[in-house]
């Protein structure tokens, strides 16, 4: 068993998690084969014991078309921040801004594999691998591992404590509640 321990899976499954029935072996090795990746140890685990599914899961039975277009989203979010944010890595060379240049230097990077949302684990990855929140070049660890990052994305409400009366600090909080901005 990997990361994702059977008293996880009930957290979740308790916390609303909805899950269906596991796939097969040859269910996962089909995708994998359809779309050229291979799911971590820590992925492949969790959906050979149950297939999360609802809005933000990946729909692994799906057509290729919606698959290949989640696959493809990490590196066309780089892409678009590219065009669009001015990123470029001076090892990419001179022709900055150049959408078939980096194209070719991201088709070396490892594949990112949708868990859930904008959150993926490696292609292949090793058991114990981190999730990475990747939305275009803002990319951040979102758990030490694929347990880690069930256990925070669904079960942890917040990830702070909350303060309690007499403890908010005026305008620090209101920036940490989303209030402050340029109207407030």
């Amino acid at each position: 068993m990997g990361v994702v321990t059977e008293t996880l899976l009930d957290e979740l499954h308790d916390a609303g998690v909805i899950f269906e029935d596991a796939l097969s072996d040859d269910d996962l090795r089909s995708v994998e084969q359809q779309l050229g990746f291979t799911f971590g140890a820590d992925h492949r685990d969790l959906l050979s014991r149950v297939l999360p599914v609802g809005r933000g899961w990946p729909d692994w039975l799906a057509g290729d078309d919606e698959l290949r277009e989640l696959l493809a989203a990490p590196v066309d979010r780089v892409v678009l921040d590219v065009l669009s944010d001015d990123f470029w890595l001076e090892s990419w060379g001179p022709a900055r801004g150049d959408e078939t240049v980096a194209r070719a230097h991201l088709a070396t990077v490892p594949v990112l594999v949708p868990v859930f949302g904008h959150r993926f684990q490696v292609s292949g990855a090793a058991s114990g691998a981190p999730v990475l929140s990747a939305y275009g070049t803002d990319v951040i660890y979102y758990g030490a591992d694929l347990g880690d990052y069930l256990r925070r994305e669904f079960l942890i409400q917040s990830r702070v404590p909350p303060l309690a009366d007499g403890q908010r600090i005026p305008f620090w909080s209101d920036l940490a509640d989303g209030a402050a901005g340029p109207s407030a």
